[in-house]
């Protein structure tokens, strides 16, 4: 075999199993979200209260589930064919944002994001890894966020699109800190260890980014990373799109 072709397979094989383990991730916690409608249902049956929005919600977490297994099974196919649609930036974070929002309802969270214009575009298979890299992120700064703490996320655009993700919780220790993206290696009891190593993982590899820890203390923790190839528009104010 030709030694080209041979590293383009070995690159496309990369690329599938790159994008298998982040869509597993993903289910792994939407499975987590169903649980937690479950258990807001089943304190709301017991205090007399309208339990459909529930059952909706139990449903559409149902639905998003299969559509993750759809993705694992045919998505990374697609990506090789290099179709070339285009993705709104704010319709990802908008996605993002509703993957953890029965987390973010429970520990009555509120996610402040700065909300790029809707003609901030970038191309499909990009995007596809930016929202999982993005999702990581939030959902790492979901779980160390304390009961009613703020989360912001922020971006702007210059030659490349910078993202902040910062939660307001108790920062990370100095002796964490070096193992933070090593796979397997989480600080919680119910963790996969697999969160930020998917986030660095995707920013580098699959964006031609780069994930840095921005600041942490005992006030909270910024993680930052860029992304090239999105179309030049400014990104607009800051507000509250999800409260919890």
């Amino acid at each position: 075999m030709h030694p080209t072709l041979e590293n383009n397979e070995l690159t496309n094989m990369a690329t599938m199993l790159e994008l298998a383990v982040a869509s597993l991730h993903e289910a792994y916690n939407r499975i987590a979200t169903i649980r937690v409608y479950a258990q807001l249902a089943q304190m709301r049956d017991q205090e007399g209260d309208d339990l459909d929005p529930y059952f909706e919600a139990i449903i559409e977490s149902v639905d998003a589930l299969a559509d993750t297994f759809r993705q694992i099974l045919l998505e990374p196919q697609s990506e090789l064919r290099g179709k070339k649609e285009q993705m709104a930036m704010a319709e990802i974070m908008e996605h993002v944002v509703d993957l953890v929002r029965p987390i973010v309802e429970q520990k009555k969270l509120e996610i402040h994001i700065s909300q790029p214009n809707r003609d901030l575009q970038i191309d499909a298979t990009r995007g596809r890894f930016l929202k999982r890299a993005l999702f990581c992120l939030v959902d790492n700064a979901v779980d160390a966020s304390h009961h009613g703490g703020e989360i912001y996320v922020t971006c702007h655009r210059n030659t490349t699109l910078h993202i902040t993700v910062r939660d307001h919780g108790s920062g990370i220790p100095e002796n964490v800190a070096e193992d933070l993206y090593t796979p397997g290696f989480t600080t919680k009891p119910d963790g996969t260890g697999l969160g930020l190593f998917l986030a660095r993982q995707i920013i580098q590899s699959s964006l031609g980014g780069t994930l840095c820890l921005e600041s942490s203390d005992r006030d909270g923790t910024t993680f930052a990373f860029t992304v090239g190839s999105v179309s030049d528009h400014a990104c607009l104010g800051l507000r509250t799109i999800i409260s919890g």
